[in-house]
C-alpha cells in the first residue's frame, strides 16, 4: 500500500490496525498534501456482503455527524479491488494512551478530558448513533490539545440488528460494558460505560478490572467491584463509580447526563475545562453584523441575532486575533497585581445561595478598596467577571487579564456554614493558597476579620492597603449578605433584607448605599417611581454627609438617568471619577453622555484619563475603542480593540467588534478564518453559523452547508433561521434543491407559527417572503410583499432582504428600489457584492450607474 494512491490520496505510511481493517497516513493531491487518514476494510470483512453494507451505513452515519469533538470523516469509497475505504481528518497530538504512559493523570487533567469525550458522545447520541469501542487509543488530540473521538467502524444506528465480526464480540474487551460483553443489546450507556473505564485509567494507572486472560477479563467486569481510585480523586469519585454500575439503568443515562454532571464538577472545583474542549463561555450575542456595537458593556447575552447578506443569518460576529495567553512578563502588562474574585459556588442545595453570592461581592469590594490605596493594582469589576463566566484561573487569566484570583465555596458543616477560600497565581508558580472559615449563618461576623486577613496573605499588596470594615456585627451581618446576593434577581427581597441590615447597623454605610442601589432595581423591575424616588434620598444623603464612595456615586449617577437628568448624572459620574481616577464604568457613562452632545474629543480625554491609570486593564481600551467605533470612527477603534485583545484574549465584545469591523470591510476571507478559529474556541450556533455566513459570500457553498449543518448541534430546533441559513447554501448546490425546498418548507411553517402569535413581528415576515421567494411561491410571496414592504420602515437589512425577494421573483425595478434605499441606510456594498441572488441583477446598468454614484459622491 506504501506510495499507493486511493482515489487522490497518496499513501504515505501505515499508522495502525484494528480488528476491521488498516488505518494508513496519506496526502491529499488535490488540497496541496493534506495529511489525512484512511481506513481500508479487511477483505475478509468486506466480502461479505451484510458487513459492507453496515460499513457503507454506519459510516455514512458517522460522516453526517460534525461536532468539535468527533473526528471529520471526508470521503467515503471504494477501490479498483473492492475493497472499501473511509477518509478521516489526521491529529497530530497522539493519543490518550500515550498521555497515559508517563503515569495516572491528575483531577484536573483527567476530568477535563472526560468532559470533552462526553461532549462528542452526547452530539452522537442524540442522533442515535454509539461508539461502542471507546478507549483510549480512539480519544486522539489535535496540535492545540483539543480531543476528537475517532474510530467510529463500530458505532451502529439506534435499532438496527446486533452485528458480530466473525463470531467474536465487538469492541476491546478491556472497555467492555457488562451487557456488551454478554453480547446484549447496548445503546448510550455501554458509551458511558467506556468512558468510566477509561477515566478510571486515567486517574488510577490501571483499568478497574483486571483479568489473565479474555474470558477472566469479562468475567470480572460482570462480578467484579472496580479497583479503588486513589484518595486525589475526592469529589469526582461518585461520578466515577456511578459510570461503572453493572445496571445499565443506574449508570447516567447517556453522555448528555454525563456531561452535565462532568460541567458541574468541573466548575464547582475551578478547574480549567478549556484544555482540551472548546471554551465553554457562550459567546456574546450581537445584534447584527453591519451594527456597531450596543451602547453598553458588555453585551448582555442571550439576543436573538438578526438575519444580514444574502437572508443568511450572520449571527453574532465573533473575530478572535490568535493571541496567546498572556503572562506575567508579557510586555503588555505593567501593573504588579491583577485581580478577579470569581462567583462562590454555592454547595448547600441554594439554601444559603445569597449568602454564597453577596460574599462574592463582598470579597470583590475588599479588593478594590485595596487597590484604590495601591498604586499599581487594579481589580476587575464583578460584571466583568460575571460576562466573561470563566472556568477557573487559567480561563479568568485569559478572559480577564489577570494574575491573581481568588474562588470558593459555601457548604454546610455541623450546624453551620464553611466558607473555602482559594487564591490562585495563574502563570506563575506559586502554589494556591487555601483557607477554611467556619461560621454561624445567623451571625457571620467571624468572616469579618478572617476575609481581610486571608486577602492580605494571598495578596501582598492588599496587606498594605487598609479594608474598611466589609461586614457589620452580629446578625445585621446575615441581613447584609442576603441583601446583596438576592438583588440581582429578587430586588423586593433584597430592600427587605438592607432595610433590616440599616436598621440594626445604622453606621455601616456599605448597607445604606447598597440599599439605594436595591431601591433603584426595584424601580427598573416594577417602574414604581416610589422606589426611585427612595433610592436617590438614599444616596444623595450619602453624598451630602460625605460617605459616599464612588461606587454610591455611580449609583447615584444611575439613578439620575433614570429621572431623566444627564446632567446630574454626569456630576456624580465625575465626582465618582474624582475619587477613583481607575473608574470605567463612570468614564464610559460620562463618555456616552458627551458623545450625544457631539462632544467627541471630551469624551475620549475622559476615556483616556482611565487607561492612564490602569493602562494594562483590557476593558479600558475596549471602552475608548467602543467610543471611536460608535462616532463612526472604525479604524481608530480596531487598533484599541486589538489591545484588548491582546491583554484578554478571550473579550467576547471586543471579538464582537472586530468581527463587525471585518465584515463592514467586506473582508470575508479574513473573516472566515476568524470566525473557524472563534468556533475552536467558543463551540456555538453562532459562531458556527459564522462561518457559514463568510463561506456563502464568497461562493463556497458546499463548506457554507457543511457549516451550517454543524451548527444545527447547537440550535433552537424552533427557530426559522436555523433552517433558512442551511437551504440557502443547499440551494446553490446542483442536486441539492429537493432537500433545500424540503428545510424551506420547514423554516416557512415555523414562521408562520411565530407570526401568528405575533402578527407585529415585522421580522419574521421579512423571512417568510424571503423563504418563499427562494422556494418559487411566488404567489404567496408577491400578496405579502408590498405590506411587508410598508412596515419594514428603515432597517438596511430589511431593505436588502426584500430586494433580494423581489429579484428572486423577477421583479427587477422594485428589487432595485429596495436595494439602493439598503445601501443609503448603511447595508455596506460588499453585501451586496457577494449575495449570489443578485448575480444578475449586479449587471444591470442602473445597478452599476448608482453604486458609481454612490462612489463618486463618497470621495
Amino acid at each position: 500500500m506504501i506510495g499507493e494512491t486511493v482515489s487522490h490520496y497518496r499513501i504515505v505510511r501505515r499508522l495502525g490496525g484494528g480488528g476491521m481493517g488498516v488505518v494508513y497516513l496519506a496526502e491529499d493531491l488535490s488540497l496541496d498534501g493534506r495529511e489525512v487518514a484512511i481506513k481500508v476494510l479487511r477483505p475478509d470483512v468486506v466480502a461479505e456482503r451484510e458487513h459492507r453494507t453496515r460499513f457503507l451505513r454506519e459510516a455514512k452515519a458517522v460522516a453526517a455527524l460534525q461536532h468539535p469533538h468527533l473526528c471529520e470523516i471526508h470521503e467515503i469509497g471504494e477501490r479498483q479491488d473492492g475493497s472499501l475505504f473511509l477518509v478521516m481528518a489526521y491529529y497530530r497530538g497522539g493519543t490518550l494512551r500515550d498521555r497515559m504512559r508517563a503515569g495516572p493523570l491528575s483531577p484536573d487533567q483527567a476530568f477535563p478530558i472526560a468532559l470533552a469525550a462526553a461532549r462528542g458522545l452526547a452530539h452522537a447520541h442524540a442522533q442515535g448513533i454509539f461508539h461502542r469501542d471507546i478507549k483510549p487509543e480512539n480519544l486522539v488530540f489535535t496540535e492545540d490539545g483539543y480531543l476528537k473521538i475517532v474510530d467510529f467502524g463500530l458505532a451502529r444506528l439506534a435499532g438496527s440488528t446486533h452485528f458480530t465480526t466473525s463470531g467474536g464480540l465487538i469492541g476491546t474487551a478491556a472497555y467492555m460494558s457488562p451487557e456488551q460483553a454478554r453480547s446484549h443489546e447496548t445503546d448510550a450507556r455501554t458509551d458511558v460505560w467506556s468512558l468510566g473505564v477509561a477515566l478510571h485509567e486515567m486517574l488510577a494507572g490501571e483499568r478497574p478490572f483486571q483479568g489473565d486472560s479474555v474470558g477472566a477479563l469479562l468475567y470480572a467486569i460482570e462480578r467484579s467491584t472496580p479497583a479503588p481510585l486513589p484518595e486525589t480523586v475526592g469529589a469526582g469519585r461518585s461520578l466515577v463509580e456511578r459510570c461503572l454500575r453493572k445496571r445499565g439503568d443506574e449508570r447516567f443515562a447517556d453522555a448528555a447526563e454525563l456531561t452535565h454532571e462532568l460541567e458541574t464538577l468541573i466548575r464547582t472545583q475551578g478547574w480549567d475545562s478549556s484544555r482540551h474542549s472548546p471554551a465553554s463561555i457562550p459567546a456574546a450575542e450581537h445584534p447584527g453584523g453591519a451594527s456597531p456595537p450596543a451602547d453598553t458593556s458588555p453585551i448582555p447575552g442571550g439576543r436573538r441575532g438578526r438575519w444580514i447578506g444574502a437572508g443568511v443569518a450572520l449571527a453574532v460576529l465573533v473575530a478572535l486575533l490568535w493571541w496567546r495567553a498572556p503572562h506575567d512578563d508579557s510586555p503588555g502588562f505593567v501593573t504588579d497585581v491583577r485581580a478577579a474574585v470569581l462567583p462562590i459556588t454555592d454547595r448547600t442545595d441554594s439554601q444559603w445561595s445569597s449568602l454564597a453570592a453577596g460574599l462574592t461581592t463582598v470579597l470583590t469590594e475588599a479588593l478594590e478598596d485595596c487597590a484604590r490605596q495601591v498604586t499599581s493594582m487594579w481589580v476587575a469589576p464583578l460584571r466583568h467577571v460575571e460576562y466573561a463566566d470563566p472556568a477557573g484561573p487559567a480561563e479568568a487569566q485569559e478572559a480577564l487579564g489577570v494574575n491573581r484570583v481568588v474562588s470558593g465555596n459555601l457548604q454546610t458543616f455541623g450546624d453551620g456554614l464553611r466558607l473555602s477560600l482559594a487564591g490562585f497565581f495563574p502563570g506563575g508558580r506559586e502554589r494556591p493558597r487555601v483557607t477554611t472559615i467556619d461560621f454561624s449563618p445567623e451571625d457571620p461576623s467571624k468572616l469579618r476579620a478572617e476575609i481581610p486577613a486571608f486577602l492580605a496573605q494571598t495578596i501582598p499588596a492588599a496587606g498594605q492597603a487598609s479594608i474598611p470594615e466589609i461586614l457589620p456585627a452580629g446578625a445585621a451581618a446575615a441581613a447584609y449578605l442576603r441583601g446583596v446576593g438576592s438583588l440581582p434577581a429578587d430586588p423586593a427581597g433584597a430592600v427587605r433584607e438592607l432595610r433590616l441590615a440599616t436598621e440594626q447597623a445604622p453606621d455601616f454605610t456599605p448597607a445604606r448605599g447598597r440599599l439605594g442601589l436595591a431601591w433603584l432595581r426595584l424601580f427598573d423591575a416594577t417602574g414604581d417611581s416610589a422606589a426611585l424616588v427612595h433610592s436617590l434620598e438614599t444616596l444623595r444623603s450619602l453624598r451630602d454627609e460625605g460617605s459616599a464612595g464612588p461606587t454610591h456615586l455611580e449609583w447615584l449617577g444611575d439613578a439620575y438617568e433614570r429621572l431623566g437628568a444627564p446632567d446630574s448624572a454626569v456630576a456624580s459620574y465625575r465626582a465618582a471619577l474624582a475619587l477613583d481616577p481607575g473608574r470605567s464604568y463612570a468614564a464610559r457613562e460620562i463618555a456616552r453622555a458627551l458623545r450625544k452632545s457631539s462632544r467627541f474629543d471630551e469624551g475620549t480625554a475622559v476615556l483616556r484619563t482611565v487607561i492612564a491609570r490602569e493602562p494594562d486593564y483590557f476593558a479600558n481600551h475596549r471602552d475608548l475603542a467602543a467610543h471611536f467605533y460608535r462616532s463612526g470612527l472604525p479604524d481608530s477603534a480596531a487598533p484599541e480593540f486589538e489591545r484588548s485583545l491582546a491583554l484578554a484574549p478571550r473579550d467576547n465584545f471586543s471579538l464582537n467588534a472586530l468581527g463587525a469591523i471585518h465584515y463592514a470591510a467586506g473582508h470575508w476571507a479574513e473573516a472566515r478564518s476568524f470566525f473557524e478559529r472563534s468556533f475552536r474556541l467558543v463551540p456555538s450556533y453562532d459562531a458556527c453559523s459564522n462561518v457559514g455566513a463568510m463561506y456563502y459570500y464568497e461562493g463556497d457553498f458546499e463548506n457554507s452547508a457543511r457549516y451550517y449543518e454543524i451548527a444545527l448541534a447547537y440550535a433552537d430546533s424552533t427557530n426559522p433561521n436555523t433552517w433558512g441559513n442551511l437551504a440557502k447554501s443547499l440551494h446553490w448546490i446542483p442536486g441539492q434543491h429537493a432537500a433545500c425546498d424540503s428545510l424551506l418548507r420547514r423554516a416557512i411553517r415555523l414562521v408562520k407559527a411565530r407570526t401568528a402569535e405575533d402578527p407585529s413581528d415585522v421580522e419574521g415576515l421579512v423571512n417568510l417572503v424571503d423563504f418563499q421567494a427562494m422556494l418559487g411561491d411566488s404567489t404567496a410571496a408577491l400578496a405579502l410583499l408590498p405590506e411587508v414592504s410598508r412596515r419594514a420602515g428603515d432597517d438596511g437589512n430589511r431593505r436588502y432582504r426584500l430586494g433580494c425577494a423581489w429579484e428572486m421573483l423577477g421583479e427587477r425595478e422594485n428589487a432595485l428600489q429596495e436595494l439602493f434605499r439598503a445601501l443609503r441606510l448603511g447595508v455596506p456594498l460588499w453585501v451586496l457584492e457577494g449575495t449570489p441572488e443578485l448575480a444578475d441583477l449586479r449587471t444591470d446598468a442602473r445597478f452599476a450607474d448608482f453604486v458609481g454614484g454612490s462612489e463618486d459622491a463618497g470621495h
